[in-house]
């Protein structure tokens, strides 16, 4: 089995983890709110399903004969405000078995088209180019986001796998641009990124022999990266100015950085991964 056929099938698991979240949902579940400012979980759903089409469209660009370059495909159509909340806001307001049909249509044919492609060719995505792998990581990592905001509505646990590695990858080669993001320079100084996966595997991105560090679960470091959770509440630790000024604009995504979240007011950090439905049943017992 080739490399990005593995990547390719952790991410129909991501896929899949979603899938059966949303399920069974009501209509008014469909509905709910998000942490997410303005955003439903059908927009949450729509979104995924616009972006994964880009994201199929940018992939069979790059399986051309001749592909175009990035430039030539990366107009408006794939601009990150466009995708992000026009795109998702006018597909969300179609019947939610077709906005779900939608999704696992376009997921499906992306897997297919990822594999498929030639192994030398980029995919032109916001004006750079990533790899099918690199691509596939990249949809791992949006997937899982957005089913965090999902599962925080609901009241349910936070899915941790160890395909988490694949937005601390993202976060690692955004690095750069999250300062940029924040109209800051990257530090000159590297970062050394130790993480543990939910497994117990320890995932290590980074020099050896630089001095800033930042240390913890890929849990933590994933929610604080893809703007999930604000890092005062997760048990990350940096050592050295470039780690600490890293974890205050660290994103795993490309592009603007929007507001992130604000620190919860919890009495306990664990707290922030227990489920709703369980913590009010532990404070009807206290």
């Amino acid at each position: 089995m080739s490399d990005i056929a593995v990547v390719v099938g952790e991410l129909r698991e991501e896929w899949g983890t979603t899938d059966r979240m949303i399920a069974k949902l009501s209509s008014a579940q469909w509905n709910l709110e998000t942490p997410s400012p303005g955003w439903r979980i059908k927009d949450q759903i729509a979104h995924l399903a616009t972006s994964d089409a880009a994201a199929l469209a940018a992939a069979k660009f790059a399986g051309l004969a001749t592909p175009p370059s990035p430039a030539e495909v990366t107009g408006k159509a794939l601009d990150p405000s466009v995708l992000g909340d026009q795109s998702a806001r006018l597909t969300a307001r179609m019947p939610q078995p077709v906005v779900v049909g939608l999704w696992r249509a376009t997921r499906r044919k992306l897997a297919e088209t990822l594999i498929e492609l030639p192994s030398d060719r980029r995919i032109p995505w916001f004006g750079r180019s990533l790899t099918a792998s690199a691509m596939a990581s990249a949809r791992i990592m949006e997937t899982w986001a957005h089913t965090v905001d999902i599962s925080d509505t609901l009241g349910l646990g936070i899915d941790a796998t160890d395909r988490l590695r694949h937005t601390a990858y993202m976060a690692v080669e955004n690095r750069d641009g999250s300062f940029r993001a924040h109209d800051q320079d990257p530090p000159d100084e590297e970062v050394r990124l130790e993480l543990t996966l939910p497994s117990g595997v320890e995932w290590i991105a980074g020099p050896a022999h630089t001095s800033s560090r930042v240390l913890g679960t890929a849990l933590d470091f994933c929610l604080v990266a893809a703007r999930r959770r604000h890092r005062d509440d997760t048990d990350l630790q940096s050592v050295g100015l470039a780690a600490d000024r890293w974890l205050q604009v660290v994103q795993a995504y490309a592009g603007a950085a929007g507001n992130g979240r604000q620190p919860r007011a919890l009495e306990s950090k664990a707290d922030i991964f227990m489920p709703d439905n369980e913590r009010r049943a532990d404070e009807q017992q206290q």
